[in-house]
């Protein structure tokens, strides 16, 4: 049996409700700096639910896979 998922969309809705100010991008994740902190002071995110910026570009980019909430 093999079982495929992609396509994964990150459930961030809930921080516009709440009004949290962290800020998300386009898809939903969470925008991070190259630390992992969101845009409010002292608030950090990590996993596949955040982006940050790739060093190689420079370009916010979002990994779907478990290793990075484990790291």
């Amino acid at each position: 049996m093999v079982i495929t998922g992609c396509g994964m969309v990150p459930e961030t809705k809930y921080l516009s409700r709440y009004e949290s100010g962290i800020k998300t991008d386009k898809s939903g994740a969470i925008i991070c700096d190259p630390f992992l902190q969101t845009s409010v002071k002292d608030i950090y995110a990590a996993g596949d639910v955040c982006s940050f910026p790739y060093w190689m570009t420079g370009q916010q980019t979002r990994v779907e896979h478990w290793i990075n909430a484990c790291d």
